[in-house]
């Protein structure tokens, strides 16, 4: 594994999402592959290689690698989906091109923090779901509260209604909007 900055980010991320690195030069269908890291998860089906481009300059060499691994698992029947992480420099629409006939890319060049590299990763990584407050689980109570302190009587009038069925709310909705208008009729000309 390659010892670089975003090379170790990317598999200290994964590796907290239970990705696993998978020894390398490892061999499939025979053929031994090198790349910076190459993770998978017992869980899961996806095949990680993570390349560096600030080490693997040749454009061409690294698409030519990708392609054979992408082939060597289709020889082997391989129900893994592979996903190509590049990092370090910005690969290139012609290698994003070459590379996505046959893997999913993955580009985060260099982030500058955690938070960036999750956003890159995300499709690997789990959702992080924050714990639901009281609150949170059922706004209803502060909402209601708020309407009413905001629209004394007619919120009032409405929610008590509403709670009765649609024809109720509807005769609550008449009889606020009406109200007004009952004296205008006789004004007329």
């Amino acid at each position: 594994m390659s010892t670089s900055g975003p090379v170790a980010d990317v598999v200290e991320l994964l590796g907290q999402a239970n990705y696993e690195l998978v020894p390398m030069p490892g061999p499939i269908a025979g053929i031994r592959f090198d790349f910076a890291a190459v993770l998978a998860a017992p869980a899961s089906l996806d095949l990680i290689a993570v390349v560096d481009l600030v080490v693997d300059t040749d454009r061409g060499d690294v698409g030519r690698r990708i392609e054979a691994l992408a082939r060597a698992l289709d020889l082997v029947r391989s129900r893994r989906s592979l996903t190509v992480v590049f990092v370090g420099v910005w690969p290139g629409r012609e290698l994003i091109q070459r590379v996505a006939r046959v893997a999913r890319v993955l580009a985060p060049g260099r982030p500058g923090d955690l938070a960036s590299l999750r956003h890159a990763l995300a499709v690997l990584v789990p959702l992080e779901l924050g714990s639901e407050s009281a609150e949170a689980r059922s706004p209803w109570p502060s909402a209601r509260a708020e309407l009413l302190a905001a629209h004394s009587p007619e919120a009032s009038q409405l929610l008590n209604a509403a709670r009765v069925g649609e024809k109720a709310l509807r005769a609550a909705l008449r009889e606020i909007l009406m109200g007004p208008l009952e004296g205008v009729e006789a004004e007329i000309p």
